[in-house]
């Protein structure tokens, strides 16, 4: 993971465009929480917790898109600055 990727998650927008849970795919709303495995995702709903392993996030801050493999990224976030910055 390079310095560019995005290291912090929360408060971002976020959608599920790829899932091996077909009813998780779609689901979109603001990163509330973030563990080592989860997401907690704030949906008009309520709040839903989203295991990172087999999706597929599409994260938006501001303008901007970035497509993340939740495989990639599961990690505590503390763990996951310290693994972008020493690369």
């Amino acid at each position: 993971m390079g310095k560019k990727e995005i290291m912090e998650y929360l408060g971002l927008d976020v959608e599920i465009v790829e899932s091996s849970d077909d009813s998780q795919r779609g689901i979109k709303g603001t990163v509330y929480n973030e563990t080592k495995n989860v997401f907690v995702v704030e949906c008009k709903d309520g709040l839903k917790t989203i295991p990172k392993k087999g999706k597929m996030f599409k994260f938006r801050n501001g303008k901007e898109e970035y497509l993340v493999n939740g495989d990639k990224i599961n990690y505590r976030p503390e763990e996951r600055i310290k693994l972008c910055w020493r690369t």
